[in-house]
């Protein structure tokens, strides 16, 4: 009967595979998360940007009050953005939200 010998080079490898895979997965998690994110807060400073926007919209028709710019960065602000910049133009009121010059959100609401 023969005994199958091991080579000794190969000894751990299992090992050192894994690792490496590991180390692959956590590398490809942390690059993808960035544009994830980005894409979030995009998203919520959209949600935001559209949310002032109608109420700014509610408040030039008299439909609430308070000032249409004043009331659409209250509404911004418990969303936890800041305004960029906020328009008034006849019937319609503009809102724009940005977070850094990559991620702009802008609404517009009105007749």
């Amino acid at each position: 009967m023969r005994q199958k010998t091991r080579a000794l080079s190969e000894s751990g490898s299992g090992t050192v595979l894994a690792l490496g895979l590991m180390a692959m997965l956590v590398s490809l998690f942390a690059v993808l998360q960035l544009p994830v994110r980005d894409l979030v807060t995009q998203s919520r400073a959209q949600v935001a940007a559209d949310q002032g926007a109608v109420s700014a919209a509610d408040s030039l028709r008299g439909l609430t009050t308070g000032i249409p710019c004043q009331v659409a960065e209250l509404v911004v602000a418990h969303n936890k953005f800041t305004i960029d910049s906020c328009r008034v133009v006849g019937n319609s009121v503009y809102v724009s939200v940005r977070i850094n010059p990559f991620i702009v959100a802008e609404a517009r609401a009105g007749i």
